[in-house]
């Protein structure tokens, strides 16, 4: 049995790319093919088009492309495409820190605030990210639209959106299975069935779900950290007599029971009695057990979708959309975040968070599509999204004396917090295309909406704070060994409350010019803006302050081709964005660096290059290269009053209320280069079937996870980013001959990580102050930058097996 890692596994890989390699160089010898690359359809502009045809940064991947990459979840689609970043979010390993293009939004689980990733099921869109990890089941494609889609899709997609897009029922008797099984107990059953059409026109599919997979640091006595539990199920119904009236409805309920990912430090090694964990890798078990119990997340959802045909080329359709989400994430940080220097005389730092997050979203839409004269197609629609959700927060944080300099150091504290929150928002859009002549053609588009959100906040801190001699008061305890006084305190911020409205138009033009049949190009100037909102973590009594909208332009010239009689397919797009108002986080208590207030402060530019190339070889071989460079720039952050920039709030700041601080930041979540590459042969032929590899290889350069990491803060490279790395993927599988049937069996051995890199996932950065020094300093270091980090390394490589049989 091959085991994680194992040099068997790797040589087996490396033998087999070597003779793939040999067989793509005789491939490029021999005559080509006439078969080519097929096209693909997508509907990224609300109409059924070629994508080598849509004016727009595209990446389109289907349901095959899907299987043989081994994605069956939205991460995997995340890592197909380059232009998309993300990470798990530390507390809860179904919600994903999701950004494109350099935009995101690094706390996903504020309910007050948004992304900049849209994402949206069979064109619904989905608020909230926790269960973003859920698997995608039965899917026909995904389509990432890559850079603002502010007039077509709104709100928050100002890095782009992703569209999953489920397949219909067929209407004829039908069934699939999969079944997968590998290390770490991994199980997973996928089941579709599709029914005979009855009734003249109605037409049912259900899907079903099960997946477990255990956890990969051992936890003795309870939960293991990062396993995951998965169960669901989907109908589809499609009403169709074949008349102007088609209607898709569809249910789907799911459930995620995980537990997070796990945090280390080997600089902690020998410093507490009993820590230890590898200096490069995960730790197969944690140093002590953990009182851990698992996270679940639960979901249901409905869709509706009415078309209406007015005529041969005007479509009416109405989109209405429920999902309710109920999630509750627990994490124990296991004394990861104590700082290395401070250990040994005064103890672990540990810090435990316990979450519940729920939402009910409502959305209806209404769109008009149409062609008029051959010369002018359209898209008119208006929108309507309503959304009501809470977040109870609990929290419990044991720090050391150095952690909170200046105002009497925190031992023990126990926080609370419960936030409401609601959001309404209303557009209306219209987008209008001229094909002035076969070569040519303009678009032009803009949306109006108008967004409501309002917020209500309880808050306390209840703890012991350390207090020198002659300070304390009744209730205070001597410390032991005597070296002052642990008080007790209690802090409440009751019936908080905040409301922010706002207004915006977003144009957007697109000139489109076919040089050939075989070869577009365009010129696109977009809009877009995130939402404005408030801070969950403002302090006490601020939480009325909210912040406004986020605005970007981004100008992006595109090339999409044909080459060679369709054996290569090379789309490139190379944008520029300029940002404005960007909503940026700032410490505001010098006493209490875990108390932030989001303001807009800042603007930065983000200019890049996307390459999408596809070589198909010979009707066996193709090979994938898609590479995404970034080049970001924050061009001005202000020192705000009321922050710890202004020395009327800490004295010791060498910054005045109006300077620019654009250096002490960065834009996080964006590598200056992300690679993925693949290679599908189909590599041998016999009367039973044929033998198929598949290898997946994506490289990431250095990502940092925060946006105070500027050039000017001591550590953050260190301390604070991501190193870069790559990662390996490989699948071989044995397509059945079926003699022509309508039955499909396959079986592939599957491997995850296949050279067993070790790398890490997600990383926090640890210092008393990130930015400038703070006043009453006792920590033993100066208290600027980063010095020590808890980091999440990866798992290590996975091996399994995929069975499946349809007819």
């Amino acid at each position: 049995m091959l085991k994680p890692g194992s040099r068997r596994t790797g040589a087996l890989m490396v033998v087999t790319t070597g003779f793939l390699l040999t067989d793509a160089r005789l491939a490029l010898a021999q005559e080509q093919t006439q078969e080519g690359i097929q096209e693909v359809v997508v509907t990224a502009e609300r109409r059924t088009e070629n994508l080598q045809t849509t004016p727009i940064a595209i990446t389109a991947l289907s349901a095959e492309d899907l299987t043989k990459a081994g994605v069956n979840d939205f991460a995997g689609v995340a890592k197909q495409s380059t232009s998309i970043n993300f990470t798990p979010y530390p507390s809860s390993s179904n919600t994903l820190i999701l950004y494109m293009r350099g935009q995101g939004v690094a706390d996903a689980n504020q309910i007050t605030q948004d992304g900049s990733v849209g994402l949206y099921e069979d064109g619904f869109y989905i608020a909230r990210p926790q269960a973003e990890t859920f698997d995608l089941a039965d899917v026909e494609r995904v389509e990432v639209l890559r850079g603002p889609q502010g007039t077509l899709y709104g709100r928050n997609t100002t890095g782009g959106a992703v569209n999953i897009i489920s397949k219909k029922p067929t209407g004829e008797l039908d069934a699939k299975a999969q079944l997968d099984f590998g290390q770490r107990n991994y199980v997973r059953a996928l089941g579709t069935l599709n029914l005979p059409k009855v009734a003249g026109g109605l037409s049912s599919k259900i899907t079903l779900l099960y997946s477990n997979m255990a956890g990969n640091v051992e936890n003795y006595g309870y939960t293991d950290f990062n396993r995951e539990d998965q169960r669901g199920g989907r109908l589809s119904l499609r009403w169709d007599t074949g008349g102007i009236f088609t209607a898709d409805y569809f249910y789907e309920v799911g459930q995620i029971s995980s537990s997070p990912i796990y945090y280390q430090d080997a600089a902690l090694n020998g410093l507490i009695p009993g820590y230890s964990v590898p200096a490069d890798g995960i730790a197969a078990a944690t140093w002590h057990p953990v009182p851990m119990h698992p996270s679940v997340a639960k979901f249901n959802s409905d869709g509706l979708t009415l078309n209406f045909k007015l005529n041969e080329n005007t479509n009416l359709r109405s989109l209405t959309y429920y999902r309710g989400l109920d999630s509750r994430f627990y994490q124990d940080y296991n004394g990861a975040f104590s700082d290395p220097l401070g250990a040994p005389a005064i103890g672990i730092t540990n810090f435990t968070s316990d979450d519940v997050v729920q939402s009910n979203e409502v959305t209806q839409e209404l769109q008009l599509v149409g062609t008029v004269a051959r010369s002018f197609d359209y898209v008119l629609g208006l929108y309507y999204f309503q959304e009501n959700a809470n977040h109870a927060e609990f929290g419990t944080i044991n720090i050391p004396l150095e952690f909170y300099p200046g105002a009497g150091p925190v031992f023990a504290e126990n926080q609370s917090r419960y936030v409401t929150a609601e959001a309404k928002s209303k557009a209306a859009y219209a987008q209008v295309t001229w094909h002035m002549n076969d070569a040519w053609a303009l678009t032009l588009g803009g949306r109006y909406t108008k967004d409501d959100r309002k917020a209500t906040r309880d808050a306390s801190t209840i703890g012991s704070s350390f207090t020198p001699f002659g300070n304390q008061y009744p209730g205070c305890v001597l410390t032991n060994p005597p070296f002052g006084f642990q008080c007790p305190f209690e802090l409440t911020d009751l019936g908080g409350n905040n409301s922010v409205s706002f207004s915006k138009f977003n144009p957007a033009g697109t000139l489109a010019w076919q040089i050939s049949p075989d070869v577009n190009t365009y010129l696109r100037v977009a809009t877009g803006y995130k939402a404005g909102g408030s801070s969950e973590a403002a302090p006490y009594g601020s939480f009325g302050q909210t912040f406004q909208p986020e605005n970007v332009t981004t100008y992006e010239l595109g090339l999409k081709s044909f080459l060679f009689d369709k054996h290569v397919r090379a789309n490139v797009a190379v944008f520029h964005s300029k940002f404005s108002d960007m909503q940026l986080q700032f410490n505001v208590d010098p006493a209490n660096l875990a108390v932030v207030q989001s303001y807009n402060a800042g603007s930065a530019t983000v200019d890049g290059a996307e390459f999408e190339l596809l070589f198909a070889l010979s009707p066996d071989l193709t090979i994938g290269i898609n590479d995404t460079v970034l080049s970001t720039n924050m061009k001005t952050v202000n020192a705000l009053a009321g922050t710890i920039f202004d020395p009327a709030v800490n004295p010791a700041s060498p910054y005045h209320v109006g300077d620019n601080v654009a250096s002490l930041f960065r834009v996080p979540y964006a590598p200056n280069n992300i690679i993925n590459a693949n290679i599908d042969w189909t590599m041998l032929h016999r009367e039973g079937g044929s033998l198929e590899l598949f290898f997946n290889y994506r490289y990431q350069g250095r990502q940092y996870d925060t946006a105070p990491t500027g050039v000017d803060v001591p550590g953050s490279a260190e301390f604070y980013s991501i190193k870069p790395h790559g990662v390996g993927d490989g699948r071989l599988t044995w397509n059945f001959d079926t003699h022509g049937s309508k039955k499909s069996m396959r079986a592939s051995l599957w491997v995850k990580n296949i050279f067993n890199a070790n790398y890490v996932e997600h990383t926090i950065g640890q210092g008393a102050a990130p930015y400038i020094p703070v006043v009453g300093s006792q920590g033993p270091v100066p208290q600027t930058g980063y010095y020590y980090a808890a980091t999440a390394w990866a798992p290590k490589a996975q091996v399994g097996v995929q069975l499946e049989y349809g007819f």
